[in-house]
């Protein structure tokens, strides 16, 4: 079961939401559709069954329907189907899994863990971890990962999870705007089914895209370097 609590993005403020859709992974044929009644609704707070998924990695979509026919843009998390008894954590430095490392969580249903990370063996510099906590069935959670600079010193207490990138105008006609590239990574768009439609390498700080060729629709633009990967939703009018 997933609780769902959004803030809805319409684009005018006299607008009324008259449905909801959702569905999971990029299954958008078996998206489930919801009405809503009744007044200006500017958030949805809701349950969504998830008998029908397996456990495991999975990806949620959700978008909103206003009283003048128009869909949002859809938004998309991703979430471990498990039990939720967080039992342990593991982590590793700079896309090594090979060197990744297990330690026991006190069980818990949620929560904040303050964890102490060691760092020995890095050397002085730019740095990323990943983590991922792990349930009492062995189930993983998807994997987050944090930049941070190691100083000799100071460890881990300036990670951060901000890679500055964006992606605009949305919706768009023709030409996709993509800034706040730091180093050499590849673009690759999927279609609404999963299917790849755009497939090439960034070089500059800011790249402009020709998607002329893309059929109006939903699209997840992933960006994938040797320190970051981040997944973008737009619209192609």
């Amino acid at each position: 079961m997933i609780s769902l609590s959004l803030f809805t993005s319409l684009v005018g403020k006299s607008q009324t939401i008259t449905a909801y859709e959702y569905w999971f992974d990029y299954d958008y044929d078996n998206r489930v559709y919801v009405s809503v009644a009744g007044g200006t609704v500017d958030h949805i707070d809701t349950d969504i069954s998830t008998t029908s998924i397996s456990t495991g990695y999975h990806i949620f979509w959700f978008h909103t329907k206003s009283s003048d026919g128009k869909w949002s843009v859809p938004v998309s998390s991703s979430f471990v189907k498990g039990n939720n008894a967080i039992i342990g954590i593991e982590w590793w430095y700079d896309d090594d899994y090979t060197t990744r490392v297990y330690m026991d969580l006190t069980p818990s249903q949620g929560g904040a863990y303050p964890l102490a990370l060691p760092v020995s063996g890095l050397s002085i510099g730019n740095h990323n971890i990943t983590m991922c906590f792990v349930d009492n069935e062995q189930v993983r959670s998807a994997p987050v990962s944090a930049t941070f600079y190691y100083d000799g010193i100071s460890g881990l207490e300036n990670a951060a999870f901000n890679d500055g990138l964006k992606l605009f105008p949305n919706p768009v006609q023709s030409q996709l705007q993509i800034t706040g590239i730091t180093e050499l990574s590849q673009l690759v768009i999927y279609d609404h089914v999963g299917k790849t439609v755009f497939n090439r390498a960034l070089n500059n700080p800011t790249e402009s895209l020709n998607i002329e060729q893309l059929q109006p629709g939903t699209y997840t633009a992933l960006v994938l370097s040797q320190t970051k990967c981040k997944t973008m939703t737009f619209v192609k009018n």
